[in-house]
């Protein structure tokens, strides 16, 4: 009867050890800068306290910045306002007028608005 090969076990020496967990902290560095990176995205860019924004000159993709302002919305915005001649928005309420924006998103950008392009009509 045959018997089969005893197992044989390959040793690894100390720096081929060394390599190894050198890569696995490579690689776990490289997930955790990558959630950073993903986390920092998620934050929105404008903060209250500062000028904000003013719908009546703002580029499409600054107003695409603001919280619940995506980029068809913010292109709404541009559309509407060029439809107009002048100043069109004097206050937050009149953004309402613009298809896509209602009393909840209305709420979300008010504070991140500003309104000094154009005085009152």
């Amino acid at each position: 009867m045959l018997t089969p090969p005893p197992l044989i076990r390959s040793r690894i020496d100390v720096g081929d050890r060394m390599r190894v967990i050198a890569v696995a902290l490579a690689l776990l560095g490289g997930v955790l800068a990558i959630r950073s990176l993903v986390a920092m995205r998620s934050v929105s860019p404008i903060d209250p306290p500062l000028r904000g924004v003013d719908p009546n000159t703002a580029s499409w993709s600054d107003l695409a910045l603001l919280p619940e302002i995506g980029e068809q919305t913010a292109r709404a915005i541009i559309a509407y306002r060029e439809q107009r001649d002048g100043c069109v928005f004097h206050r937050a309420e009149d953004l309402l007028d613009v298809k896509g924006i209602g009393p909840k998103t209305l709420e979300a950008i008010t504070p991140h608005l500003r309104f000094d392009s154009c005085s009152e009509p």
